[in-house]
């Protein structure tokens, strides 16, 4: 066999494997044609644990490729139009493709990124192992470059460029550790203009090294002896079929979802592309060569959302206030509530969001369109009031208003999350006190919530165990930390939204009216309810303009104060006061300049409100304390109902014997138990909802039902309500806490402790006041039955 014959066929059997055994014979015959040697990856031996990501998931970090595959492209492409790449002008990798690419359509541009799917160990499904082929027609390499860009680790040549999406030089090479081997091919594209046109060629291995583990690549000569050893390569032309860009493929990489039959699935390749590639800088052709299905091509799921709406999927947008160092930013927020998963038979609907957004995606943070830290669905239940719209809405936070460095020290390297930074902190805190305070939210999630609780509690009445569980936690001392609006949100008695009454609206307006006296925390933002009784596109044509001005000197209405839209007669304005700003008390006006719909001007309208300034609001101040009444005092306020987890819907479902919400007092009176807690209007009631068709409850009565007369058997219910509803309420204080220091995940023993069995004894308050948390089950010391 010629030597060119040879250079053919390991180039062919290198972009054919999709086994481990096809790439080891790879290796084998680059080593028996010239690259004897080894070199380890990012030149370091031991390389295990730096080519570790930072906690994400492998099947979200396979998308660094794709990523790396588009730059590649941009880079190319930027070459040809612009020949020196450091005078590239594009101030955003978006704005680079759209420039560069503008005159190709979508799916000629997804031709120049593409990804497969073949099958690796077969049977996939029970290995769960995929090879995962990334192909781009680039800008490719040389084989110098190889060891110092896609085999470097911790510096990256696109540091500088912002009109590409790289920075850290980690992201790729994070792959590599998830799969058996790595198999490169490249050729520097003939437009970037090479020294010598040559088809590179290396496959990535690993091997025990010492203490630990290292990945290797083959090279021709000796490493460290030669600093610059080269990878094996040959002339492009003895396989001109492979045109010039990149070639690489993860061998047998371990997968959770990916391996699923068809496309359209929650953890499919597809649904997790266009999640976290939202807005893609160039689309993706993907074919999933396991199940032979067509090519696809991934546009975002922003795109895909835009090109199937439904009138049942609920969605807004606005700007959030930001601040950092001094400067304040907009970033723009976007929600979609989707309908819910399944209908009263339990068939799936076909617009749930599960047939749209990646699994545990409720709310994503992005930077050029890509996804770099996401809230799961009980991180947004956690951290926000709307309890039932974790299963049902995704949420998107655009970050592009920020300063490129301020991004990069935001997200962690390998874009999987956020870093424990006090800016990072502050940003998810805001966010979650913006969204809390989106009249649009707060209604949709109210409706869900009397629709769900409205029925009488399934025949078993909830106030006498709500009654023992209070009376127990009083006894007990325990601590809730629900009931009220603290923190960041702008309560009622500060000054912020107030519940809103239906407002009949006009074409033309007849009145403004706004809060008379806000009270605000310097560093804070306000959110502010004004009511316009217009049609709610009164202000998105122009017909009318709302404006403000203050006598404050260090408010800028153009850079502190953020305008809402009209909805239904109502508009939130975001009022942020610097820090250190000057405190008293200052004017706010707001005036309203409007065009009739029949012609000619209107008449000026205004509101003027009264913004005192303080450097801390007094824990005794406006917003607090119960009123009395009947169900508005004696100990922590509590609420038990039961229900089936048809009845109640998201959140409720038969592997667990209930969930705990916090849930405003207003919307749980709509149960005719609780009607007495309309009185505390906003104040989150921790609600305990019971799974009244639990298997393990039936069990226990079923056991107990031939000795126990009716009453007896009542009172056996409810003996297992308080223990239940106590276990669970303990459990979700704890996560509550787990959740709000920094935003880390409940521990997976309190997830697991609600799937056990409840306790089974009678709590009293000298039980409730001996109990202990350990490893997240909850024990009762001196009683023979513990939750666990």
């Amino acid at each position: 066999m010629t030597n060119a014959k040879i250079q053919k066929e390991i180039i062919e059997k290198a972009l054919n494997a999709s086994t481990f055994a096809e790439a080891k014979a790879v290796a084998d015959l680059l080593v028996a044609n010239g690259a004897q040697y080894e070199r380890p990856v990012g030149d370091r031996y031991n390389n295990f644990g730096l080519l570790a990501p930072s906690g994400s998931s492998y099947e979200y970090k396979a998308l660094e490729l794709v990523t790396n595959s588009q730059d590649a492209v941009l880079e190319k492409f930027a070459h040809m139009s612009l020949g020196d790449l450091d005078k590239v002008p594009y101030q955003s990798p978006a704005e680079s493709a759209q420039d560069l690419l503008g005159e190709l359509n979508y799916q000629q541009q997804a031709d120049l990124v593409t990804v497969s799917i073949r099958e690796s160990d077969p049977p996939t499904r029970s290995s769960k192992r995929v090879t995962i082929v990334n192909r781009d027609f680039g800008c490719g390499m040389e084989p110098a470059a190889v060891p110092g860009t896609i085999f470097a680790l911790g510096s990256s040549h696109k540091t500088s460029r912002i009109w590409q999406q790289g920075a850290f030089g980690v992201g790729g090479a994070s792959t590599y550790r998830n799969a058996r081997a790595v198999v490169l091919v490249t050729r520097r594209a003939p437009e970037m203009g090479p020294a010598e046109d040559r088809t590179t060629v290396a496959v990535v291995l690993w091997e025990a090294q010492g203490k630990g583990q290292s990945a290797y690549y083959q090279v021709t000569t000796e490493w460290p002896a030669d600093r610059d050893a080269l990878p094996w390569s040959a002339p492009a032309s003895v396989y001109p079929e492979f045109a010039g860009g990149t070639h690489i493929a993860l061998i047998s990489y371990g997968v959770e979802g990916f391996h699923r039959a068809r496309s359209g699935d929650e953890r499919s390749f597809d649904t997790v592309l266009n999640t976290r590639l939202f807005e893609p800088v160039i689309p993706v052709r993907f074919t999933n060569a396991i199940t032979r299905e067509r090519k696809e091509y991934l546009r975002g799921l922003g795109r895909r959302l835009a090109d199937n709406p439904s009138k049942e999927r609920f969605t807004d947008d606005d700007k959030m206030l930001y601040s950092h160092d001094g400067n304040t930013y907009h970033l723009p927020v976007t929600y979609f509530v989707f309908p819910k998963g399944k209908d009263a038979s339990g068939k799936e609907l076909p617009g749930a969001r599960r047939k749209f957004v990646a699994k545990n995606h409720a709310l994503v943070f992005t930077s050029n369109g890509q996804v770099h830290h996401h809230w799961t669905p009980d991180q947004f239940k956690v951290r926000t009031d709307l309890v039932k719209l974790a299963d049902r809405i995704l949420v998107v936070v655009e970050t592009d208003d920020l300063p490129i460095e301020l991004r990069t020290a935001l997200f962690t390297p390998d874009r999987s999350q956020m870093l424990a930074s006090e800016a990072a902190i502050q940003l998810e805190d805001q966010v979650a006190d913006f969204l809390d305070n989106w009249n649009g939210l707060t209604e949709i999630n109210s409706k869900i919530v009397r629709e769900a609780i409205a029925a009488a509690s399934g025949g078993a009445s909830g106030l006498g165990v709500s009654r023992k569980i209070a009376q127990a936690l009083k006894v007990s001392g325990f601590g809730m930390s629900g009931g009220g609006n603290a923190g960041g949100g702008g309560g009622q008695g500060n000054g912020g939204p107030r519940p809103r009454k239906q407002v009949e609206t006009y074409a033309d307006p007849t009145t403004i009216e706004g809060p008379d006296k806000v009270i605000v925390e310097e560093g804070r933002v306000r959110y502010l309810q004004y009511l316009i009784n217009a049609h709610d596109d009164f202000l998105d044509t122009g017909r009318g303009q709302l404006t403000f001005q203050t006598d404050h000197p260090d408010i800028n209405p153009d850079e502190n104060i953020v305008i809402g839209r009209l909805r239904d007669g109502y508009v939130r304005v975001q009022l942020q006061v610097p820090e250190g700003a000057t405190e008293g008390q200052f004017k706010l006006d707001a005036q309203l300049d409007w065009q009739k719909a029949s012609g000619g001007i209107g008449p000026t309208m205004g509101y003027t409100t009264t913004v005192e300034v303080v450097d801390e609001i007094g824990k005794g101040g406006a917003g607090g304390g119960n009123k009395g009444g009947k169900g508005g005092s004696g100990g922590p306020q509590v609420a038990v109902i039961w229900k089936t987890p048809e009845e109640y819907g998201e959140g409720l479902n038969n592997a667990i014997p209930g969930v705990v919400d916090e849930i405003k007092a207003a919307d749980l009176a709509a149960n005719p138990e609780y009607a007495e807690l309309a009185q505390l209007g906003e104040t989150k009631v921790p609600t305990i909802v019971l799974n009244s068709t639990y298997s393990s409850l039936k069990g226990y009565l079923s056991a107990r039902a031939k000795k126990l007369t009716e009453q007896g058997a009542k009172d056996a219910a409810d003996r297992y309500a308080v223990g239940t509803g106590l276990g669970l309420l303990f459990l979700h204080e704890e996560r509550k806490k787990i959740a709000k220091a920094g935003g880390t995940p409940p521990s997976e023993d309190y997830v697991a402790a609600e799937k056990h069995e409840p306790p089974q004894f009678e709590w009293t308050p000298e039980i409730a006041g001996r109990r202990v948390l350990l490893g997240g089950c909850l024990h009762v010391q001196d009683a023979s039955v513990v939750y666990a």
